[in-house]
């Protein structure tokens, strides 16, 4: 049983790393964006906050297409299983 919870741990720890890098690079432009503004009205780096914020920002905008895309398809799949 100690086994199978260390090899689940380590399991979930390199899929949090996993999604950790994903959200990274969806946000990575913003961030860049958001940076560059921020630098010419404020002259100051972002907090840590505001990165939050927009990593968020880019995963929710990503989870609205993957959801559109979902509902096209079963709404597809039910116009054609009924005929």
């Amino acid at each position: 049983m100690k086994e199978f919870l260390k090899r689940f741990y380590l399991y979930v720890e390199k899929l949090k790393n996993q999604i950790i890098i994903a959200i990274d690079r969806l946000s990575a432009k913003d961030i860049e964006k958001a940076q560059r503004e921020y630098d010419l009205l404020y002259e100051k780096e972002l907090n840590e906050k505001e990165i939050i914020e927009l990593k968020k920002n880019a995963v929710i905008r990503l989870w609205k297409y993957v959801m559109a895309i979902l509902i096209v398809i079963i709404f597809l799949t039910s116009t054609l299983v009924r005929g």
